[in-house]
């Protein structure tokens, strides 16, 4: 079954009716809809690809910066103020149980993906640097959390956390 998104980077929402997705030009920003099209409400003026958190957050970028901000998914209403994550993001993702893992840079080609996840549900997250290498971005979690996909040097790869191995997906040259 396909739909159609009015935005990008549709982001399914706990229960399946309704999805986060960005959109540009006229309204631009982060929008909550429903999968059918007929409600839409734009929540935040940034524009960003939102990903849903089961924390109980929209994540999200702005200007460079990693936000967190507080969000009644059954109403679909923000409920408290966005804050800080991480600077320097170049791409994120989050698994369905929390555990969040994002690339930085600082202004070079050097780039860290850091995991981040909580020990329990009210517990303060914890980080563990995951690699430091050149370029690195769009991180995206497997479902079994034991690795996760990246793009570098326009070539998707994916990284083994148990192992500590890398293994190239794509040759072509091509990340898609």
């Amino acid at each position: 079954v396909g739909l159609r998104v009015r935005g990008s980077a549709p982001a399914l929402l706990p229960g399946g009716g309704y999805m986060l997705f960005q959109t540009r030009g006229a309204d631009p920003g982060i929008h909550v809809g429903s999968l059918g099209g007929d409600e839409d409400a734009r929540l935040l003026l940034d524009v960003s690809a939102p990903q849903y958190s089961p924390s109980g957050h929209i994540l999200f970028v702005r200007q460079g910066t990693l936000m967190a901000q507080p969000f009644d998914a059954v109403g679909r209403t923000l409920t408290g103020e966005a804050i800080a994550v991480a600077e320097h993001v170049r791409g994120f993702s989050v698994s369905a149980t929390g555990i969040l893992v994002y690339a930085t840079a600082n202004g070079g080609t050097s780039a860290e993906l850091e995991w981040w996840e909580r020990s329990g549900p009210d517990a303060a997250m914890s980080v563990k640097p995951v690699i430091d290498v050149a370029g690195p971005s769009t991180p995206t979690i497997a479902p079994d959390e034991k690795s996760f996909a990246f793009a570098r040097d326009g070539r998707v790869r994916v990284q083994d956390l148990g192992r500590g191995t890398e293994a190239t997906l794509t040759r072509d040259g091509s990340a898609h």
